[in-house]
């Protein structure tokens, strides 16, 4: 799998499969109601990525890699209520994202059992789309939990390799709290 579009790092190429980690994101979710059926939503996230994989390091030695990658987020949402009642709610939704990269750290053990840790930031930002339908139950008018299921695009702008770079198209799974105002 070696190739341009594939380099983690400088000087890292992954020349077997990667391994993927479930990426894991943790963030707060504000939605503002512009009527009965309509509102936005937006928040802050911070998302963790891991991979490993065999690679080229430097044109010269192969080594296996350890990445992680540390996002942060801002979603942007449109959501319409398709069903709702004092505590229940069913909708769906469609959105969009911007992340930036904060540091990308590889832990490279190589042949001879060397181990290299290098830590970069991470330059550019992250585009998504999403499209999702969703289900929130609300304790009362201010908060809420929610899940929503979702399918996300993440577009390709030269980020560091990762999950979202080999398969850009991803099913999104998210449960947590939401704040209403």
């Amino acid at each position: 799998m070696p190739g341009s579009d594939m380099i983690v790092q400088q000087g890292i190429t992954p020349i077997t499969k990667p391994s993927f980690a479930i990426p894991l994101t943790f963030g707060l979710q504000v939605q503002f109601p512009l009527n009965d059926r309509f509102a936005i939503g937006t928040g802050l996230t911070y998302t963790y990525l891991q991979s490993s994989f065999q690679a080229l390091i430097d044109n010269s030695v192969q080594g296996l890699v350890d990445q992680k990658l540390h996002y942060l987020g801002i979603p942007v949402s449109l959501y319409v209520n398709v069903l709702k009642n004092n505590h229940f709610a069913c909708y769906v939704s469609a959105g969009g994202a911007v992340e930036k990269g904060l540091q990308v750290s590889t832990r490279i053990k190589d042949i001879l059992d060397g181990i290299t840790v290098r830590k970069e930031g991470v330059k550019g930002l992250q585009w998504s789309a999403n499209i999702g339908i969703g289900l929130q139950y609300s304790f009362n008018e201010l908060i809420g939990i929610y899940f929503d299921p979702s399918l996300v695009y993440f577009f390709d702008t030269d980020q560091p390799f990762s999950i979202r770079t080999g398969q850009p198209f991803q099913l999104d799974m998210e449960l947590g709290l939401r704040f209403n105002l």
